[in-house]
């Protein structure tokens, strides 16, 4: 398996932000938090997101 050096995850995390698309925001969450796909697809906006508290939680998988 290999994964991203500083460099390549700066280049990417900056890529994913300068071009915000549904998909590209999804990579990003997942990137930057360390969920899965199974867990990202489960998330319920109304349930998982609190953006007072600027937090989301994870609890299910599909």
């Amino acid at each position: 398996m290999q994964v991203f050096d500083e460099r390549e995850t700066d280049l990417m995390v900056r890529y994913l932000i300068r071009h915000p698309d549904i998909w590209n925001l999804s990579i990003l969450l997942m990137f930057m938090s360390g969920i899965r796909v199974g867990e990202l697809v489960a998330l319920k906006w109304e349930l998982d997101f609190n953006v007072r508290h600027g937090v989301f939680s994870s609890y299910q998988e599909l």
